[in-house]
């Protein structure tokens, strides 16, 4: 669980460790539902990321697709790898 240093405390972001595809590799993060995504380490521990680091691009479309989670455990970044709608489907298609 990543803690924030604020002013007269600390705040947990915590949650699951998610992972994501980026072009410099895979980052691991947490998604606080009202502080949005931290990067962390592979000890749980926040990690500063440069603003032009892609994982801020990436996470931000994984929020735009609706925050799905791929079967192969990382977030699903692009149209390709997301389940197709029930009405997509063709006729007799199997899941």
């Amino acid at each position: 669980m990543a803690c924030v240093r604020i002013k007269d405390g600390i705040l947990t972001v915590g949650g699951k460790t998610l992972r994501i595809e980026t072009n410099e590799g895979v980052v691991m993060f947490e998604d606080h539902p009202y502080c949005g995504p931290m990067p962390v380490d592979r000890n749980g521990n926040g990690r500063n990321l440069a603003p032009d680091h892609s994982f801020w691009r990436r996470v931000t479309l994984w929020y735009e697709k609706g925050k799905k989670i791929g079967r192969t455990g990382f977030c699903v970044t692009s149209a390709e790898y997301a389940p197709r709608k029930e009405s997509e489907r063709a006729a007799g298609e199997k899941r």
